[in-house]
C-alpha cells in the first residue's frame, strides 16, 4: 500500500528515552489526526487467539507461554535478545502481520493526517507506508537521565538498551523533519507547533 489521496501519515521514529510518547501525546491532544504506535498494534495482536499469538507459538513453541495460555513477554523478550538468530526469527514473524494490521488500520481511519509510531520503521518495512519521516531525538546523557527517572533503569540499562538499538546518527538519515527534545517542555511543544503548522496539520475542532 502506498499513502493515497485520503491520507497523509507520517512516520514518527527514535531511539529509546527520545520523547516520542511525549510529542504524539501533543499532537493527539491538540490536532486533528488519528496516532497509531506500532508497538501497541504488536501487544494486542500477541494476544491469546490472535494472530502474531499463533505465528509466534507455530515459530517458538509452548515454551513461551505463560500458564493462563497467553504469551510470557518478558521471558520471550530476553530470550530472543540474548540471540541475534532469534530476535531476527520474531521480527521475521512478527513484521508481516503488524505491518498488515497497520495497513489496514489507515485504510479504515476517517482522519486525513496519521502519524505512525515505531521504534523499527526501517526494520518493521513500514517507510513504504509514509509520506514523510520525522525523527524524535534527543543528546545520548539526556535520554539516559529520562529512562533512569521514567523506568528506574540503571545507567547502564539505559546505555545497553540504546547500544542495541539504532544510532541517533542512523535515526537522522530515515528523517525529513526532526524534533530535538532536548531541551524544555515549552521548547519541545514549540518545536511541535511550528512543525504540524508546516505540515498544514488542523488543530481540533478547525477546519481544513
Amino acid at each position: 500500500m502506498k499513502p493515497n489521496d485520503t491520507h497523509i501519515v507520517y512516520g514518527v521514529t527514535g531511539g529509546i528515552g527520545a520523547g516520542k510518547s511525549e510529542i504524539l501525546r501533543y499532537i493527539s491532544d491538540h490536532y486533528d489526526c488519528r496516532v497509531l504506535k506500532a508497538d501497541e498494534v504488536g501487544r494486542e495482536l500477541m494476544r491469546k487467539g490472535r494472530s502474531v499469538y499463533k505465528a509466534l507459538l507455530e515459530g517458538f513453541g509452548p515454551e513461551i507461554l505463560l500458564p493462563d495460555g497467553e504469551i510470557d513477554r518478558t521471558k520471550l523478550a530476553e530470550w530472543i535478545f540474548s540471540d541475534p538468530a532469534l530476535q531476527k526469527k520474531a521480527n521475521e514473524i512478527e513484521h508481516p502481520i503488524i505491518r498488515d494490521s497497520i495497513m489496514r488500520r489507515i485504510r479504515r481511519t476517517k482522519e486525513r493526517h496519521i502519524f505512525l509510531e515505531a521504534a523499527l520503521l526501517k526494520e518493521g518495512n513500514l517507510i513504504p507506508l509514509c509520506q514523510e519521516v520525522i525523527v524524535v531525538t534527543a543528546d545520548r546523557e539526556v535520554r539516559v537521565e529520562r529512562l533512569m527517572a521514567s523506568r528506574g533503569y540503571t545507567r547502564e540499562k539505559s546505555l545497553r538498551v540504546m547500544d542495541g538499538q539504532l544510532q541517533a546518527e542512523d535515526f537522522l538519515r530515515l528523517a525529513d523533519h526532526v524534533i530535538d527534545t532536548g531541551g524544555s517542555l515549552p521548547e519541545s511543544y514549540e518545536k511541535t507547533r511550528l512543525l504540524m503548522a508546516e505540515l498544514g496539520v488542523p488543530l481540533k475542532h478547525d477546519t481544513v
